[in-house]
């Protein structure tokens, strides 16, 4: 009975929050385009990022196949806009996906000052409001990056256990995870699925290419990555960062080893 309580006390949270980075420098490899495939650039110009482009139409989904399908998790992004994003120009995290037309997303507007946070649900292929309210302008207390040249980008993370979800900002300018009025919140309309990155609306008109998103991590180590990208430049590669990161498979040995250590001194 001990082996079994010390296996979940170790094991369980390694399959909830299994720490993972994508810096986007092969691309979209390990990831699904959900919707609207058509409108993902990889690399371009030969850059660590992957945009969409600026005359894309609304609702744009991908989805990042290594973390799978999870129920509670911690994620993260970091991304920038184009120097003439407006009101109308929103993008962020995508999560508990069922389908192509069933799921959650945090979105900011960086046209707007305070970057305009807002969390929608898309039920049945329609966009709705999770709650009275919740799809109203909450500022987050800066302004988002956008810019035509070469910038740091900013950072989302939501974080979900059970029905209880929050969300948290970042930049280097900041300097750690801000949390902001109106950004917790419950739902229970969508359990398990998978998450990953998302644009809702664009109407950006120039240049080529709009939204730039420059990593994407999953658990307590994948999120600091996160958080340590937003001080390097869109063109430079952060694979050193994710480099650093092991894979779920290696992390379950390391506690594995550290558990039979343990109980080797025990018994």
């Amino acid at each position: 009975m001990r082996h079994l309580i010390l296996l979940t006390i170790v094991f369980f949270p390694v399959m909830i929050f299994a720490n993972l980075v994508d810096d986007f420098s092969s691309g979209l490899n390990s990831w699904t385009l959900q919707r609207r495939a058509g409108d993902f650039v990889e690399n371009p110009g030969g850059q660590p990022v992957v945009s969409i482009l600026s005359n894309a139409q609304i609702d744009t989904v991908a989805t990042f196949n290594t973390a799978g399908v999870v129920s509670d998790f911690d994620i993260a992004t970091s991304f920038a806009g184009a120097g003439n994003m407006n009101g109308n120009d929103s993008y962020g995290l995508v999560f508990g996906l069922q389908d192509s037309n069933n799921y959650y997303i945090a979105h900011l507007f960086p046209g707007f000052g305070g970057s305009a946070f807002r969390i929608n649900k898309m039920e049945n292929g329609s966009l709705i409001e999770i709650f009275p309210g919740s799809g109203n302008n909450k500022n987050v207390g800066f302004t988002f990056a956008r810019s035509d040249g070469d910038i740091a980008p900013d950072a989302l993370r939501v974080r979900r256990v059970g029905n209880s979800f929050e969300a948290f900002v970042a930049s280097s300018s900041l300097g750690d995870w801000q949390s902001f009025v109106g950004s917790t919140w419950t739902d229970a309309t969508f359990g398990a699925g998978l998450v990953g990155i998302g644009e809702r609306f664009n109407n950006i008109t120039s240049p080529s290419v709009g939204t730039r998103f420059a990593m994407f991590g999953t658990g307590t180590l994948g999120v600091d990555e996160v958080l340590l990208s937003t001080d390097n430049l869109l063109s430079n590669s952060t694979s050193e960062f994710s480099n650093t990161v092991p894979e779920p498979s290696t992390l379950a040995f390391l506690f594995l080893t550290i558990l039979l250590g343990f109980v080797k001194r025990v018994f």
